[in-house]
């Protein structure tokens, strides 16, 4: 009985350190090293655009018809 109980035990204190360990993981890669994740699937902030189904976003509209 003793052995089973150790056994239970041991599984259980494997998988809190496994579940631990991916938690702080996770916080780390989604927090810290986002910009790896960006640079390897190739999407930055300034590449996702939305679809602005027609709203006028541009906030503050120019004067001039050209930058010249």
């Amino acid at each position: 009985m003793k052995s089973q109980q150790r056994k239970t035990v041991f599984i259980a204190a494997a998988m809190a350190v496994l579940l631990i360990f991916t938690i702080v993981f996770n916080t780390l890669s989604l927090t810290k090293f986002d910009n790896i994740f960006e640079k390897f699937f190739g999407a930055t902030p300034s590449s996702l655009k939305g679809d602005t189904l027609g709203a006028d976003v541009e906030y503050y509209k120019s004067d001039f018809g050209s930058p010249s």
